[in-house]
């Protein structure tokens, strides 16, 4: 189960890489599958737009850090699951921020994978328990990182990703927010 979920975040991965490239024309079906006009390929979408009033219908109330605007709502299928990752992109001090949290197992659901990292550390932060992955890494003219936790009480993967401008006092600013939130919420932390 856990390489099929891995399998899915590489693809999307790999679609989100891709979007920016110039690719032969393409034409939506009607059941939302992408048909390439020089195959007879069709590939379903994994990501799903999201009205705000379909993400809450769906996912519940949701949280911005301070600061934050424009968000943009989404789920992406993951495979074999009855629960779909949420995400939720939005721009806080002029930078791009994704968030996204899927109950399960504990994975990394950031769909960054690369092989090596800049910055790779457990970053403890202001907040009592508070303890986040951090992983930054420069592709091209780009810093690209992550902030990922897991709740282990209520069994919840978060990630906070920025494609670019990632700092460490950034992604642990946005983390100091989101953890303090969720954690006030839903009482996460090590179960005893």
């Amino acid at each position: 189960m856990k390489k099929s979920i891995l399998v899915l975040l590489v693809l999307t991965l790999i679609f989100s890489l891709t979007a920016c490239a110039k690719l032969p024309e393409k034409e939506i079906s009607d059941n939302g599958n992408t048909e390439n006009e020089n195959t007879n390929v069709t590939i379903a979408n994994p990501v799903t737009e999201l009205t705000e009033d379909e993400f809450i219908n769906i996912y519940g109330a949701y949280y911005l850090p301070e600061g934050s605007e424009n968000p943009t709502f989404s789920q992406i299928k993951v495979e074999g699951e009855d629960e779909q990752i949420a995400e939720i992109d939005f721009t806080r001090f002029d930078n791009e921020y994704c968030f996204r949290y899927f109950k399960g197992e504990e994975q990394d659901i950031s769909g960054l994978f690369y092989d090596i990292y800049d910055v790779n550390k457990q970053a403890k932060t202001d907040l009592e328990d508070g303890t986040c992955q951090i992983k930054i890494v420069k592709d091209n003219d780009k810093n690209v990182g992550t902030a990922t936790w897991y709740d282990e009480i209520n069994k919840i993967n978060y990630a906070i990703i920025m494609e670019e401008g990632a700092t460490e006092d950034l992604l642990i600013s946005t983390f100091n927010q989101y953890y303090g939130y969720y954690c006030r919420t839903f009482s996460c932390g090590t179960p005893d």
